[in-house]
Protein backbone atom coordinates (compact mmCIF):
# COMPACT_ATOMS: atom_id res chain seq x y z
CA UNK A 1 0.00 0.00 0.00
CA UNK A 2 1.02 3.66 -1.19
CA UNK A 3 1.88 5.53 1.92
CA UNK A 4 1.00 9.11 1.61
CA UNK A 5 2.96 11.96 3.35
CA UNK A 6 1.93 15.22 5.45
CA UNK A 7 4.51 18.09 5.96
CA UNK A 8 2.93 19.97 9.21
CA UNK A 9 3.91 23.75 8.90
CA UNK A 10 2.90 27.01 10.61
CA UNK A 11 2.02 29.73 8.79
CA UNK A 12 3.70 32.10 11.13
CA UNK A 13 6.49 30.43 12.32
CA UNK A 14 7.97 33.52 13.91
CA UNK A 15 5.16 34.10 16.11
CA UNK A 16 3.95 30.67 16.84
CA UNK A 17 7.43 28.92 17.50
CA UNK A 18 6.04 26.23 15.90
CA UNK A 19 9.04 23.85 14.09
CA UNK A 20 8.12 21.90 10.61
CA UNK A 21 7.73 18.44 10.93
CA UNK A 22 6.55 15.37 8.93
CA UNK A 23 3.92 12.75 9.15
CA UNK A 24 3.35 9.91 7.58
CA UNK A 25 0.20 7.40 6.90
CA UNK A 26 -0.98 4.31 4.91
CA UNK A 27 -5.00 6.15 5.10
CA UNK A 28 -6.50 9.74 4.71
CA UNK A 29 -7.12 8.98 8.38
CA UNK A 30 -5.52 11.34 11.17
CA UNK A 31 -5.95 11.18 14.75
CA UNK A 32 -6.24 13.84 16.99
CA UNK A 33 -6.12 14.09 20.78
CA UNK A 34 -5.86 17.09 23.03
CA UNK A 35 -4.06 17.07 26.62
CA UNK A 36 -3.24 13.66 25.67
CA UNK A 37 -7.26 13.08 26.15
CA UNK A 38 -9.28 10.35 23.96
CA UNK A 39 -8.17 10.44 20.24
CA UNK A 40 -10.68 11.13 17.34
CA UNK A 41 -10.85 10.02 14.21
CA UNK A 42 -10.18 12.76 11.46
CA UNK A 43 -11.13 11.41 8.31
CA UNK A 44 -10.23 13.86 5.10
CA UNK A 45 -12.35 14.44 2.34
CA UNK A 46 -10.31 13.64 -0.77
CA UNK A 47 -7.10 15.21 -2.74
CA UNK A 48 -8.89 18.38 -3.83
CA UNK A 49 -10.38 19.65 -0.20
CA UNK A 50 -8.88 21.74 2.64
CA UNK A 51 -9.72 20.13 5.46
CA UNK A 52 -9.76 21.98 9.02
CA UNK A 53 -9.45 21.70 12.49
CA UNK A 54 -9.94 24.23 14.69
CA UNK A 55 -8.79 24.31 18.20
CA UNK A 56 -10.53 26.08 20.98
CA UNK A 57 -9.36 25.68 24.83
CA UNK A 58 -10.25 28.34 27.71
CA UNK A 59 -7.99 25.90 30.16
CA UNK A 60 -5.26 28.21 32.15
CA UNK A 61 -2.69 25.42 32.03
CA UNK A 62 -0.13 24.59 28.97
CA UNK A 63 -1.89 22.47 26.79
CA UNK A 64 -1.33 20.28 23.86
CA UNK A 65 -2.82 19.03 20.53
CA UNK A 66 -1.29 15.54 18.95
CA UNK A 67 -1.98 14.34 14.90
CA UNK A 68 -1.35 10.94 14.60
CA UNK A 69 -1.58 7.95 11.76
CA UNK A 70 -1.63 4.24 11.22
CA UNK A 71 1.83 3.91 11.25
CA UNK A 72 2.05 5.56 14.31
CA UNK A 73 3.65 8.28 13.59
CA UNK A 74 2.74 11.52 15.47
CA UNK A 75 2.96 15.29 15.67
CA UNK A 76 2.74 17.35 19.00
CA UNK A 77 2.23 20.71 19.33
CA UNK A 78 2.85 22.01 22.53
CA UNK A 79 2.42 25.57 24.28
CA UNK A 80 -1.23 26.18 22.90
CA UNK A 81 -2.73 29.39 24.79
CA UNK A 82 -5.67 29.92 26.39
CA UNK A 83 -8.64 31.73 25.14
CA UNK A 84 -6.52 31.34 21.78
CA UNK A 85 -8.71 29.57 18.34
CA UNK A 86 -6.17 27.92 16.23
CA UNK A 87 -6.80 26.48 12.90
CA UNK A 88 -5.18 23.34 11.58
CA UNK A 89 -5.74 23.10 8.13
CA UNK A 90 -4.37 19.45 5.84
CA UNK A 91 -4.12 18.36 2.09
CA UNK A 92 -4.61 14.64 1.44
CA UNK A 93 -2.54 14.29 -1.92
CA UNK A 94 0.14 11.65 -2.92
CA UNK A 95 3.74 13.93 -1.66
CA UNK A 96 4.75 16.18 0.86
CA UNK A 97 1.81 19.02 0.95
CA UNK A 98 1.35 21.12 4.08
CA UNK A 99 -0.91 21.51 7.17
CA UNK A 100 -1.39 25.40 7.55
CA UNK A 101 -1.88 26.81 11.19
CA UNK A 102 -3.23 30.12 12.21
CA UNK A 103 -3.42 31.53 15.05
CA UNK A 104 -5.73 34.35 16.23
CA UNK A 105 -4.80 35.90 19.35
CA UNK A 106 -8.27 36.00 20.50
CA UNK A 107 -11.79 35.07 19.80
CA UNK A 108 -12.30 36.93 16.59
CA UNK A 109 -15.53 39.95 16.28
CA UNK A 110 -16.53 39.81 12.88
CA UNK A 111 -19.98 41.03 13.71
CA UNK A 112 -20.37 44.37 13.03
CA UNK A 113 -22.83 46.62 15.72
CA UNK A 114 -25.35 47.58 13.10
CA UNK A 115 -25.50 43.77 12.41
CA UNK A 116 -25.74 42.95 15.61
CA UNK A 117 -28.51 45.50 16.08
CA UNK A 118 -30.81 44.26 13.54
CA UNK A 119 -30.27 40.35 14.20
CA UNK A 120 -31.70 40.59 18.14
CA UNK A 121 -34.28 43.42 16.69
CA UNK A 122 -35.46 40.72 14.12
CA UNK A 123 -35.57 38.02 16.80
CA UNK A 124 -37.82 40.31 18.89
CA UNK A 125 -39.94 41.12 16.29
CA UNK A 126 -40.40 37.60 15.56
CA UNK A 127 -40.85 36.77 19.27
CA UNK A 128 -43.23 39.85 19.57
CA UNK A 129 -45.71 39.14 16.70
CA UNK A 130 -45.82 34.81 16.18
CA UNK A 131 -44.50 33.32 19.35
CA UNK A 132 -47.23 31.42 20.18
CA UNK A 133 -47.19 32.03 24.11
CA UNK A 134 -46.12 35.70 24.13
CA UNK A 135 -49.74 36.99 25.80
CA UNK A 136 -48.60 33.66 28.71
CA UNK A 137 -45.27 35.40 29.48
CA UNK A 138 -44.84 36.46 33.22
CA UNK A 139 -42.21 39.19 32.01
CA UNK A 140 -42.19 42.61 29.89
CA UNK A 141 -40.34 41.00 26.57
CA UNK A 142 -39.85 44.34 25.73
CA UNK A 143 -37.93 45.13 28.55
CA UNK A 144 -35.87 42.14 28.04
CA UNK A 145 -35.12 43.47 24.76
CA UNK A 146 -34.01 46.97 25.91
CA UNK A 147 -31.65 45.79 28.00
CA UNK A 148 -30.53 43.27 25.64
CA UNK A 149 -29.25 46.04 23.54
CA UNK A 150 -26.46 47.27 25.69
CA UNK A 151 -25.21 44.17 26.44
CA UNK A 152 -25.03 42.79 22.70
CA UNK A 153 -23.39 45.70 21.35
CA UNK A 154 -20.48 45.78 24.26
CA UNK A 155 -19.95 42.04 23.71
CA UNK A 156 -16.30 41.51 23.28
CA UNK A 157 -16.22 38.62 20.29
CA UNK A 158 -18.66 36.77 18.28
CA UNK A 159 -18.85 33.97 21.23
CA UNK A 160 -20.15 36.20 23.52
CA UNK A 161 -22.54 37.48 21.36
CA UNK A 162 -24.01 34.71 20.60
CA UNK A 163 -24.23 33.65 23.56
CA UNK A 164 -26.30 36.23 24.59
CA UNK A 165 -28.15 36.28 21.75
CA UNK A 166 -29.33 32.22 22.79
CA UNK A 167 -30.32 33.65 26.33
CA UNK A 168 -32.18 35.90 24.92
CA UNK A 169 -34.04 33.53 23.02
CA UNK A 170 -34.20 30.94 26.04
CA UNK A 171 -35.63 33.51 28.17
CA UNK A 172 -39.30 32.30 26.83
CA UNK A 173 -38.69 28.85 28.22
CA UNK A 174 -40.42 26.99 24.98
CA UNK A 175 -39.04 23.96 24.11
CA UNK A 176 -39.81 24.84 20.28
CA UNK A 177 -37.79 28.13 20.77
CA UNK A 178 -34.07 28.35 20.41
CA UNK A 179 -31.04 29.67 19.18
CA UNK A 180 -29.03 27.00 16.78
CA UNK A 181 -26.56 26.33 14.15
CA UNK A 182 -24.26 29.77 15.15
CA UNK A 183 -20.52 29.82 14.95
CA UNK A 184 -20.87 29.26 18.90
CA UNK A 185 -20.24 25.82 18.32
CA UNK A 186 -16.25 26.11 17.09
CA UNK A 187 -15.50 27.67 20.51
CA UNK A 188 -17.41 24.74 22.71
CA UNK A 189 -16.90 20.75 22.99
CA UNK A 190 -19.15 18.78 25.05
CA UNK A 191 -18.36 17.33 28.53
CA UNK A 192 -17.41 13.61 27.94
CA UNK A 193 -19.67 12.75 31.46
CA UNK A 194 -22.60 12.29 33.04
CA UNK A 195 -23.76 14.00 35.86
CA UNK A 196 -27.07 13.01 38.04
CA UNK A 197 -27.98 14.65 41.44
CA UNK A 198 -28.92 12.96 44.40
CA UNK A 199 -29.96 14.91 47.81
CA UNK A 200 -29.11 18.02 45.97
CA UNK A 201 -25.80 17.29 45.51
CA UNK A 202 -24.31 16.60 41.86
CA UNK A 203 -22.13 13.62 41.08
CA UNK A 204 -20.51 11.67 38.21
CA UNK A 205 -22.11 8.46 37.28
CA UNK A 206 -20.43 8.07 34.14
CA UNK A 207 -17.46 8.83 32.42
CA UNK A 208 -14.69 8.28 29.21
CA UNK A 209 -11.41 7.02 29.67
CA UNK A 210 -8.89 8.16 30.28
CA UNK A 211 -10.49 10.50 32.25
CA UNK A 212 -12.08 8.78 34.89
CA UNK A 213 -8.73 8.68 36.59
CA UNK A 214 -8.51 12.07 37.03
CA UNK A 215 -12.63 12.14 38.18
CA UNK A 216 -13.62 8.26 39.11
CA UNK A 217 -17.29 7.53 38.98
CA UNK A 218 -19.17 8.41 42.39
CA UNK A 219 -16.96 11.38 42.70
CA UNK A 220 -19.34 14.92 44.00
CA UNK A 221 -19.20 17.88 42.05
CA UNK A 222 -18.59 20.60 44.68
CA UNK A 223 -17.18 23.32 42.12
CA UNK A 224 -16.98 24.11 38.35
CA UNK A 225 -14.48 27.06 37.58
CA UNK A 226 -14.38 27.93 41.07
CA UNK A 227 -17.90 28.23 41.33
CA UNK A 228 -20.22 26.31 44.28
CA UNK A 229 -22.16 23.97 41.50
CA UNK A 230 -25.09 25.34 42.46
CA UNK A 231 -24.53 28.82 41.82
CA UNK A 232 -22.73 27.54 38.56
CA UNK A 233 -25.90 25.97 37.18
CA UNK A 234 -27.86 28.81 38.50
CA UNK A 235 -26.11 31.53 36.83
CA UNK A 236 -24.62 29.49 33.59
CA UNK A 237 -26.79 27.14 32.62
CA UNK A 238 -30.24 27.08 33.33
CA UNK A 239 -30.17 30.66 31.57
CA UNK A 240 -29.73 29.34 28.17
CA UNK A 241 -31.99 26.28 29.08
CA UNK A 242 -35.10 26.71 26.49
CA UNK A 243 -37.54 24.56 28.71
CA UNK A 244 -39.51 24.88 32.14
CA UNK A 245 -39.21 22.70 35.06
CA UNK A 246 -35.24 22.04 35.21
CA UNK A 247 -33.77 22.91 38.61
CA UNK A 248 -31.42 21.52 40.70
CA UNK A 249 -32.64 18.85 43.33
Amino acid sequence: MKKISFLLVCLWLLFSGFAQQIIKTNSAIVYTSVNNNEKREWRLTDKTTLDVFDVFLPYPQINTVTFSTDLMHSVTYNDIKPDTLYTFKISFKDTLYPIGVIIRSKVPSTVSAVDRMADLSLLWSEMRYNFAFYDELDFDFDSLYRAYIQAVMHAQNDYEYYTLLAKFMASVKDGHTELVATPIDRFTDYVPLILRSFMGDLYVTSIRIPLDKIMPVGSKILKIQDIPVSKYISEKALPFVNSKGYVLQ
